[in-house]
Formats: C-alpha cells, structure tokens, sequence
C-alpha cells in the first residue's frame, strides 16, 4: 500500500517524464541552433575585426537564434507542437545562406560577405559547399519543425503510447 506522499511522488515523476519527453521532441532543433548560433558568431567577430559591414548579416541571424533560444527554454514548461520564433530563425537563416551563395559569385561581393579570407575559388567553392550544408540542414530542421507541428513526428506517437499505459 502506498502513502499519500509516495502517490504524489509517483505522480510527480510521470509527469516530469512526460514534460521531459515533450521538450525532447526538439533536442535536434536545439542542437541545430547552438550550431548556427556559433558559426554566425565566429562570423560576426571576424567582420567586426576586419571593419566589415557584412556583419549585419551574422547579428541578425543571431538575434534570432537567441529568440528561438529562449524559446526553447520556454517550451519545457508547456506542452506545445508550435516553435513560430524557431521557425522564423531557420527561415531567415536559410534565406541568408541562399543570399550569400549568391553573392559569392559576383566579383567583388566575396571580399565584402568574408573580407577575412582570400578570394581565391578554391575558397569560393568550400565557402559555397558550406554554405549548401547550413542550406540542406537548415530545409531539413524546417521539415522537422513542421512535423513536430503537425503532431507527426515519432517522439510524439511515443508520448502517446507511454500516456496511455500510465
């Protein structure tokens, strides 16, 4: 026979578990944007010591990765299937990505978005093969967000099934 206080307990633990397998729906989400928030600060501090206004790029797609941060932190205590400000930060981060592919290529534009590298095409094309990983990453964590959206994702349909045995 349990106590009151073991029962609350009990209780206590199922919940956390469900809370915590809630907010791990967007573990891959996080990871994604702790990777895109230091390689846009890497970027930022090498524009701002070059005297480079190319760092408007990298502080924007910072900002609001740090939104989608916060975000995150604050996913963990509702149950919720929507991330609008993560939406947004991979939008805008994927659509920056797509700008400087573009501009890689127009003489001169190099040496504006990375004045702290050489303009040599070698250095455009891993740039660019970079640039296309962050774009292919970005599209992929995009999809993901809208499965977790649209409640089709597999760490929903787990939550689901642990719901109904306890």
């Amino acid at each position: 026979m349990m106590t009151a206080s073991m029962q609350e307990l009990e209780k206590n633990k199922k919940e956390t578990s469900i809370k915590s397998m809630y907010f791990n729906r967007y573990l891959g989400v996080r990871y994604t944007l702790a990777l895109f928030f230091f390689c846009n600060l890497y970027w930022l501090l090498s524009s701002a010591l070059s005297s480079s206004m190319s760092l408007l790029l990298p502080a924007v797609n910072i900002v609001l990765a740090v939104l989608a941060m916060y975000e995150q932190v604050r996913i963990f205590s509702s149950h919720t299937s929507d991330a609008p400000a993560a939406r947004r930060a991979f939008r805008v981060i994927g659509a920056v990505n797509v700008l400087v592919i573009t501009l890689l290529f127009i003489p001169g534009m190099f040496e504006w978005c990375y004045p702290f590298i050489n303009a040599t095409m070698t250095n455009r094309l891993i740039v660019a093969a970079v640039l296309l990983a962050g774009l292919l990453l970005t599209l992929y964590t995009l999809q993901k967000l809208t499965r977790i959206r649209q409640q089709h994702d597999k760490q929903y349909h787990r939550i689901k099934q642990y719901e109904k045995l306890i």
